[in-house]
């Protein structure tokens, strides 16, 4: 996760972002994006297995996964726990 990371942003971002979302066990980092054309009112989050197992955030099933849903209009949410 980068520097550019907003901590518990309040709204939605307009565009692909990097944000940390803060909960009991500590931070949640996410990577959020929109559709490019219409956006149909729907957040999808997809969620990877767990570290120890391999899973990433970046892998590339959980990145097709979040572009198709995308490309169907839904604003989209990957994220992994720390």
């Amino acid at each position: 996760m980068s520097d550019e990371a907003v901590k518990d942003p309040e709204t939605f971002p307009a565009q692909q972002s990097e944000i940390l979302l803060s909960g009991p066990a500590g931070d949640l980092e996410a990577i959020t994006d929109v559709p490019e054309d219409e956006d149909i009112g729907v957040v999808a989050i997809i969620c990877h297995s767990l570290n120890d197992d391999g899973g990433t955030l970046h892998s590339k099933v959980v990145q097709m996964i979040e572009r198709a849903t995308r490309e169907m209009g839904a604003r989209t949410i990957r994220s992994v726990s720390y």
